[in-house]
């Protein structure tokens, strides 16, 4: 018979040897993305819930001493469900327009951009979005590169999504803008 003593033991090393690596990794930027920051930790995190369950959790870097769109930044968004790609496009392109982003006919463009650099998210994947510029956003699904948006404005009319005063989660917003 295996004692209560053993079982806790037994409880601790799976939740250090299982669960502490998952949530180290989360926040862990793509290694294209490392050799473009010097930062060796997050500038802000939160988690984004829907229902009382945590969607994903939310980890902004940047070197600069205060966020700003001056300065390159990523933010590394890890999922906790499984969500197909025309669902986080579609959710994408709302979330502008809700950020007070209006220009259908550059949407249109948005929403191909998307679609070719986004992919569908299974739980403990990770989608980084890293803003170089004002004309240049890389996209990353774990550690692979999806592709690149070269669009003028486009980075900021995307991250918006989280950074503007409009946003449609502001308490997630505080957290990673440290407010």
């Amino acid at each position: 018979m295996v004692s209560l003593s053993r079982m806790k033991w037994a409880a601790a090393f799976l939740f250090f040897f299982a669960i502490v690596p998952i949530s180290v990794q989360a926040n862990r930027l793509p290694a294209d993305v490392r050799q473009g920051m010097q930062s060796v930790a997050p500038y802000g995190q939160g988690k984004l819930y829907r229902m009382f369950l945590v969607a994903y959790e939310a980890y902004l870097w940047t070197d600069a001493a205060v966020w700003s769109y001056q300065k390159p930044f990523a933010l590394v968004l890890r999922y906790n469900f499984t969500i197909q790609k025309k669902d986080i496009v579609e959710t994408s392109l709302r979330e502008m327009k809700r950020s007070g982003f209006m220009d259908d006919s550059l949407l249109a463009a948005y929403r191909s951009e998307l679609n070719r650099v986004l992919r569908s998210v299974a739980p403990g994947d990770t989608i980084t979005g890293f803003y170089i510029s004002a004309t240049e956003t890389r996209f990353y699904h774990n550690d692979t590169l999806t592709g690149k948006v070269l669009l003028n404005g486009f980075g900021k009319h995307f991250f918006d999504i989280w950074f503007s005063p409009a946003t449609s989660e502001p308490k997630l917003r505080n957290a990673l803008l440290k407010r």
